[in-house]
């Protein structure tokens, strides 16, 4: 068979607007990969600068890059029509502003074979473009040390405590496949993780590699808003942003019983304040009669979560949240 028409191990699927300052250097990471039977499924969402011409050339340059120029939908339109087309039995996500470390594809890919794990995670830099300083999130919680690798099951402490981006982790398509997984088109804030919450719903174990692969781009390309969200966004699609976990406390993707659908539960319960903490913080300034009613149109589905969570996890996420974080904040605030 042509080795262009084999079919790959790991498709990596890019959705890519308006970023060409950055395109070539997230690109370049992959040919420098230390695993070569890949393909890049490349998304122009279309972008109106360089993008499309630069991911011609590479397509023209090397057959794994597979390019596909669309009109605008959004990032969860791009990465939808990227997992239809995917064809690896392995999915990765990179944003289109950062790269990847030259191994990170083959330390993912020997990590989620030889674990079994339905899920793979690493850690990753951060770089920040304003200040430019790096920093470093490494998946501690789950690791014994520096490059370990750790296998957990479903369990309310993973559920609650993984990050909610796609660009850590190496997926299996099986599963993607088998539950119709797909991001919420239209979505503007959260749609990582309501895919990644989904995903876990179906997933039994999760392994977790110590060791920081990925470089994360903070302040550039589709991240580098200066306006405030609540001026960006409308009232709906705020509503919709606030609310995106709150359907999976009804049902979920994967089929989940007893223990392992409490444990869920309760990290999904995490998420969820979690997520609504975020929320708040990207709203501060927005007029008090506006937020008012866009708190009064939220669903908050807490008395649901609760019946469904364990129960010392879900007690544990509502102390830190209503009494332990807030009191840390008025220290603080006392101390200056």
């Amino acid at each position: 068979m042509n080795k262009a028409m084999s079919i790959p191990t790991v498709s990596i699927i890019i959705p890519v607007h308006n970023v060409a300052p950055y395109l070539e250097t997230c690109l370049d990471s992959l040919l420098s990969q230390t695993f070569q039977d890949w393909e890049a499924v490349c998304i122009d969402d279309g972008s109106s600068d360089e993008s499309p011409a630069m991911l011609d050339r590479y397509a023209a340059r090397d057959a794994r890059f597979k390019v596909v120029h669309q009109k605008n939908g959004g990032v969860s339109n791009a990465r939808n029509t990227g997992l239809k087309l995917a064809r690896g039995t392995y999915i990765q996500m990179l944003d289109p502003d950062d790269w990847a470390e030259p191994d990170m594809t083959e330390r993912l890919l020997r990590m989620i074979e030889s674990t079994h794990a339905e899920l793979g995670v690493c850690g990753c830099f951060y770089h920040h473009t304003a200040t430019g300083e790096t920093g470093r999130r490494m998946p501690d919680k789950f690791s014994a040390g520096p490059d370990s690798v750790s296998v957990h099951g479903l369990d309310s402490r993973v559920t609650g405590n993984i990050t909610f981006c796609v660009w850590d982790k190496i997926f299996r398509r099986s599963i993607i496949e088998q539950f119709q997984l797909a991001f919420q088109p239209g979505l503007k804030i959260g749609e990582d993780m309501k895919f990644i919450m989904e995903y876990l719903s179906c997933c039994h174990n999760i392994a977790f590699l110590a060791r920081p692969l990925y470089h994360y781009r903070s302040g550039a390309g589709v991240t580098g808003k200066t306006r405030p969200v609540w001026e960006r966004l409308s009232f709906q699609e705020l509503l919709e942003s606030l609310d995106v976990l709150d359907s999976l406390a009804g049902s979920t993707p994967g089929k989940l019983k007893g223990r392992r659908s409490r444990d869920f539960h309760a990290g999904l319960l995490q998420a969820v304040l979690m997520h609504r903490a975020y929320m708040k913080e990207l709203l501060e300034g927005m007029p008090g009669q506006q937020l008012r009613r866009l708190l009064r149109r939220s669903h908050f589905p807490l008395p649901r979560l609760l019946l469904k969570s364990s129960f010392r996890p879900s007690m544990k996420s509502l102390l830190e949240f209503y009494i332990k974080n807030p009191l840390r904040t008025f220290l603080r605030q006392k101390r200056r």
